[in-house]
């Protein structure tokens, strides 16, 4: 079974074509997800999130929900759960964002699996 059978998988928002460059420019500000506020473990950690301040007001399907899954989309590829602390953030187009659509699959069980050093992708 492929990740894309029990998931949609789509990436976060490319930051530069919404991004205000003007104060007078800026329609919303949000939290941002960056690389920092993860760790290589598959953590969050304490770090503060950015703001990104926006030119217009953005779709909801930049940003996560309790029970996504996020992966790093370079090098380490490190695998996140989103929880409900989490939920709301930005995600870039740094990261993927993964939903699981079947019941029987923990979101948390696939983000531990993800960061295995070893997978098999067959």
């Amino acid at each position: 079974m492929l990740l894309g059978d029990i998931a949609e998988i789509k990436t976060g928002l490319v930051l530069s074509r919404k991004k205000a460059t003007i104060e007078y420019n800026i329609q919303a500000t949000y939290k941002l997800l960056t690389l920092k506020n993860i760790d290589e473990d598959g953590n969050f950690n304490d770090e503060p999130f950015e703001e990104f301040h926006s030119n217009e007001d953005l779709d909801p399907h930049y940003f996560t929900v309790e029970g996504d899954v996020l992966i790093r989309l370079s090098y380490p590829n490190t695998a996140v759960y989103v929880g409900k602390q989490q939920a709301g953030l930005l995600v870039p187009s740094y990261f993927a964002i993964i939903k699981v659509e079947h019941d029987k699959f923990l979101p948390e069980y696939i983000a531990w699996y993800l960061n295995l050093t070893k997978i098999s992708f067959n």
